[in-house]
């Protein structure tokens, strides 16, 4: 009999803590819900434009990504409905790592170029036809922050079409995952918790599946 794959990484961890809080307020602990939904009504009077703001520009420099997912569904679920933050969250996201290629791309690869040549190295120049693999590599390899997988694919100047687009869909499951669990969380709809839940459970198997078959993450 095969094990459950692993959670491995921020995310699975983030995805996780969610699950287990969104049960205790929702099951456990009804003062903690309350506080919590006082919370979501403070963010929510801030507005939309800030949040997304925000999303699109503090990953560039370590925000982690994922925290942003945990947020904009019990925030922005139940007023915008989920999938008009999904829409929001992904256009935030592209803007995410375009900013993080160009940083990376541009004015910091000449500085790397710089130090790689005095350590004696060439940075390498990556096919075109290869970008979409490695730039999919990249992205699941468990461990690295994101805004890291986003600057070492832009200082190799991987396809940046390759790039946005493995990048979104890596990413766009999650947000979706999350989007849904909170919107259901903070509504007390435990259908959609589960379905989502399981939607999670699929994409990490998914993700274990693929770093197995390509020895991503093995130690040497």
């Amino acid at each position: 009999m095969s094990r459950f794959p692993r959670f491995a990484g921020t995310r699975a961890a983030l995805g996780g803590a969610a699950l287990v809080l969104a049960f205790l307020l929702i099951f456990y602990r009804a003062e903690i819900r309350a506080s919590a939904v006082h919370t979501v009504a403070v963010c929510r009077e801030a507005g939309v434009f800030p949040f997304f703001a925000a999303m699109a520009i503090l990953p560039a420099v370590g925000f982690p990504l994922s925290a942003f997912f945990v947020v904009a569904g019990p925030v922005y679920g139940p007023t915008l409905g989920p999938w008009h933050v999904v829409a929001y969250g992904t256009l935030a996201m592209a803007a995410n790592v375009s900013l993080s290629y160009w940083i990376s791309a541009h004015p910091l690869r000449p500085l790397v170029t710089r130090l790689a040549h005095r350590a004696g190295y060439r940075l390498p120049e990556v096919p075109s036809d290869r970008a979409w693999k490695l730039t999919l590599l990249v992205r699941i390899i468990p461990g690295v922050p994101f805004f890291i997988q986003s600057y070492l694919l832009g200082i190799a100047r991987v396809s940046f079409g390759a790039y946005l687009a493995i990048s979104l869909l890596v990413e766009f499951v999650y947000l979706v995952s999350a989007v849904l669990f909170g919107t259901a969380a903070l509504t007390g709809d435990r259908k959609a918790m589960a379905a989502a839940a399981v939607l999670f459970v699929i994409i990490a198997a998914t993700l274990h599946i693929l770093r197995k078959t390509w020895g991503v993450g093995k130690k040497t």
